[in-house]
């Protein structure tokens, strides 16, 4: 394993040119699928924006998350593999009490020690029943979006079911640290204003806002979109672009969301560039996981599986860093986990992360200083129903994974309209006709012939399946640190009822909120 020292962090920093740390805009995508980016191969789905930013940087092709929101923005933001902070068993809903342990020191804390200014644009989804769990409590300076997993993209209501009744209320804040001030925003009830439009706005504004006359205070900028999770709800402008080009309405729909997204990182690079920040600039791209492929029609083809599953749809994702300050652009084949952006990034501004965490510093490796790989090893998860574990060495790189999610598909799904590139899956294998059955027992996989997940080789590799599962045990049984049971919290569904929180106080005419409850 190759760790972040002093020494190594300087070399980082040299590489820059310059005295000041670099603006950091980190995008999130949602339920963005492998297949949906032209880079990899969709010539349907044009995303010129996405593509570009690409070109000019490093694909990250061997990057991993977790399966599903809440635990891969929890590994991102903490350093660490959701077992060590609770956050394995599911995501946050709407009437739970819970979030990330306020004990964690996360990404915009250290952040602040360096004195970068600190917004986040769009989706939490890391706990907000407390006030103290909310952003502007854990160091951002400012928030304007959602708190929940989802919401309608022009009415910004966000809505759950629950025993039968609906909950329903505005998800749209407001929220800034210098006063904690917790804030529902009304300005944009009635407009219609879609959401990955009006967030692209916020976030040119704040770029456009930000006072370069004060070199060391760069911009931190976190902009988890909405997009393109679901509702299937997309612009008219967007949507009409792929007229007489997909023939199915919900994967056109799809086609929009995607499209919209692409514009949205359109803007946030161009208003870098209009404000003469993108010289000093590293712009990251990543999904939080893979998409829905049945229903909501994303694709993660020619990748196995869908949200939610350990399979590769689910956990191999696009992303890239884009950047001038770059020495050694391209294609980037180690293995990354979500959780090596936290010291990766906190090396990048001089800061120090503990070794209890569990990413790694993967910036000397892209930029071509570090010799050895920054790591060969990722946890992709262990809970209840669903175990994997990804290992690199001498013969190639291996998975052993155990998946008995409900309600998720773990086939290969091709898009609608049959746009594919199997050139990923490689040539010494064809699709068989159904999956594996990895649902009663492990199965293990050589990704680095077979990366499509078509053949289980563990009858005739025994002594492979045994050391991974020897490493994957390691976790299991608190060897490689003590395990955090689930935070996982049953709904409480009459307390948290947007119907209790009605805005504005006192006016004629109100709406219901998602708010603190507690």
């Amino acid at each position: 394993m190759f760790l972040c020292s002093s020494v190594i962090t300087a070399l980082c920093l040299v590489h820059f040119g310059g005295a000041s740390n670099p603006h950091i805009v980190f995008i999130l995508a949602d339920d963005l699928g492998w297949g949906d980016v032209g880079y990899h191969g969709s010539s349907t789905i044009n995303t010129p924006n996405i593509d570009r930013l690409a070109a000019a940087g490093v694909k990250l092709e061997n990057y991993y998350v977790q399966p599903i929101c809440t635990p891969t923005r929890s590994a991102l933001l903490t350093g660490k593999y959701p077992i060590y902070t609770g956050t394995q068993e599911g995501v946050i809903q709407h009437t739970e009490p819970w979030g990330i342990d306020l004990n964690e020191k996360i990404l915009p804390t250290y952040m602040k020690e360096k004195n970068y200014r600190r917004h986040i644009v769009g989706k939490w989804h890391l706990g907000f029943f407390q006030k103290e769990y909310t952003p502007v409590y854990r160091d951002f300076e400012s928030f304007f979006g959602f708190y929940n997993s989802g919401s309608d993209y022009e009415t910004h209501y966000s809505s759950i079911r629950r025993n039968g009744i609906l909950y329903s209320g505005l998800d749209l804040h407001r929220d800034i640290e210098s006063t904690a001030t917790l804030a529902p925003d009304l300005t944009h009830i009635g407009t219609n204003d879609y959401s990955s439009e009006m967030y692209a706005e916020e976030a040119r504004q704040i770029i456009l806002n930000h006072d370069t006359t004060k070199p060391d205070e760069p911009l931190f900028l976190y902009f988890p979109m909405q997009s393109v999770h679901g509702p299937l709800q997309s612009s008219s402008g967007c949507e009409s672009h792929f007229d007489g080009v997909i023939n199915d309405p919900d994967r056109k729909t799809m086609a929009g969301m995607i499209k919209c997204m692409d514009d949205a990182v359109g803007v946030v690079e161009a208003a870098l560039s209009a404000k003469n920040m993108l010289a000093n600039s590293i712009i990251i791209f990543s999904s939080d996981n893979g998409g829905k492929a049945r229903g909501q029609l994303s694709s993660n083809y020619p990748l196995r599986g869908e949200k939610g599953t350990l399979y590769e749809g689910a956990i191999r994702v696009p992303a890239f860093i884009s950047s001038p300050l770059l020495t050694n652009p391209g294609v980037f084949n180690d293995l990354f986990h979500v959780t090596d952006w936290l010291p990766t990034l906190v090396a990048l501004t001089g800061n120090s992360f503990p070794n209890t965490i569990n990413g790694v510093n993967q910036w000397p490796r892209i930029q071509g200083i570090a010799t050895n790989e920054a790591r060969d090893t990722i946890l992709l998860n262990y809970r209840s129903n669903q175990e994997g574990l990804i290992h690199k060495d001498n013969n190639g790189v291996w998975k052993i994974v155990k998946d008995d999610t409900n309600n998720s598909d773990d086939t290969w799904q091709v898009p609608p309209e049959n746009d594919v590139n199997e050139d990923l899956c490689g040539i010494i294998h064809t699709k068989p006709s159904s999956p594996d059955d990895c649902r009663t027992k492990a199965c293990l996989y050589k990704l680095s012939d077979d990366p499509c997940e078509y053949n289980d080789v563990r009858s005739n590799l025994l002594a492979k399946f045994g050391k991974l599962n020897r490493l994957l045990k390691e976790y299991k049984d608190g060897t490689n640190g003590v395990i955090v049971a689930s935070r996982k919290q049953p709904a409480e569904n009459v307390d948290a009822n947007p119907d209790n929180f009605m805005y504005p106080p006192g006016a004629a005419t109100q709406y219901p909120v998602w708010m603190p409850w507690k």
